[in-house]
């Protein structure tokens, strides 16, 4: 039982053979892999070219530049950015088992990954509570709702951008990427957010 256990180890590809704290690699057939490739870039130039034709269209038509469109177009916005710039490596990484782009690029993909998500899920919500707007028994929580979502938004982010300016140890190129970020949505949490309760 134990030799098999070794044979079974010795047996296993690591992600980097020259560190034995490594991640095993996904051992998988050439044609699974082109296979999952092809799919998954057909997904990614979906989920970009569908996008990007939702805000073409939104932009040129004029009877569609209503505040819900506008919402809408700005969801397109970020699932553009999502399919461009997050799943292509999420592709690589999901075929191969394995991420070959180095610590920097892990941090930036798994930021842009949660802000990207976090973004979409945002702007879904406003759709539904525009939605509900429509009907009058639900006006009052959806602006309380809007109002905690505009705090949470602006003074979440001051925080951020508080923390890493403050601390030493959070001033690494990936955290001055992630303040950014942060500054960039406080600001839309204080200037476009409260314009959209209307």
């Amino acid at each position: 039982m134990l030799i098999s256990n070794e044979t079974d180890i010795e047996n296993v590809f690591l992600c980097y053979p020259l560190l034995p704290d490594s991640c095993p690699r996904a051992q998988r057939l050439t044609i699974l892999k082109v296979a999952m490739y092809v799919v998954m870039v057909l997904m990614i130039l979906t989920t970009v070219f569908g996008n990007l034709l939702v805000i073409i269209s939104i932009s040129h038509f004029k009877q569609l530049q209503s505040p819900t469109h506008m919402i809408v177009q700005s969801l397109a916005a970020c699932d553009c950015l999502l399919g461009s710039l997050v799943m292509p490596y999420s592709m690589v990484r999901s075929v191969e088992g394995c991420w070959y782009l180095g610590d920097v690029v892990c941090k930036v993909h798994s930021s842009l990954d949660m802000t990207f998500s976090i973004s979409s899920i945002l702007h879904l919500s406003l759709i539904a509570i525009d939605r509900a707007h429509r009907l009058p028994a639900l006006k009052i929580a959806i602006y309380v709702f809007m109002v905690l979502m505009i705090l949470t938004t602006v003074f979440g982010n001051l925080l951020i951008i508080i923390s890493i300016s403050h601390f030493k140890q959070l001033q690494s190129p990936t955290h001055l990427i992630v303040r950014s970020l942060a500054a960039s949505d406080c600001l839309l949490g204080s200037l476009v957010m409260p314009y959209s309760m209307g």
